[in-house]
């Protein structure tokens, strides 16, 4: 096998660099899987901005509803401590904090809560063990009705 450097590789060299390189581990593999559930949320938000505010913010938060139960598959292997987490844990409040503003200016949001609030509300509902997918989405619809603004809010 020849590589670009011009130098010429044998077969069995070849094999005995493949097997000293280091290999990921499982933390790396759950950490990369993690990173790409984040980078999708954090598009989304982007990618829903031209809807309305209410609808923007609640379409952002189902999809934060499905990254906390895909998370759930390997929640137990991810280490919480690594500054990488942390830094997905800023992406997701950077790319839902604006769709929440923007809600909250137009009035169609309760102006109380944060984005911490929401994000910490939306996964604890996202982890409750439901009879069934009918009972998860009046749950969901609940927490939505609660987060919207009332007429006296308005």
């Amino acid at each position: 096998m020849s590589i670009w450097t011009g130098r010429t590789v044998t077969p069995a060299a070849a094999s005995s660099a493949a097997a000293c390189a280091p290999r990921p581990t499982r933390e790396d593999l759950v950490e990369e899987v993690h990173r790409e559930e984040v980078e999708q949320l954090c598009r989304a938000a982007a990618d829903i901005g031209d809807l309305p505010p209410w609808e923007a913010l609640a379409a952002w938060l189902r999809r934060f509803v499905d990254y906390i139960g895909a998370k759930l598959a390997y929640s137990d292997a991810l280490n919480r401590t690594t500054d990488s987490f942390q830094a997905h844990r800023k992406a997701m409040r950077d790319a839902g904090g604006p769709l929440l503003e923007r809600a909250q200016r137009a009035g169609v949001a309760n102006p109380e809560p944060s984005i911490d609030d929401l994000l910490r509300m939306f996964a604890g509902i996202s982890t409750v063990e439901y009879v069934d997918d009918a009972q998860r989405e009046r749950v969901l619809r609940l927490a939505l009705a609660g987060l919207r603004a009332s007429p006296v809010d308005r």
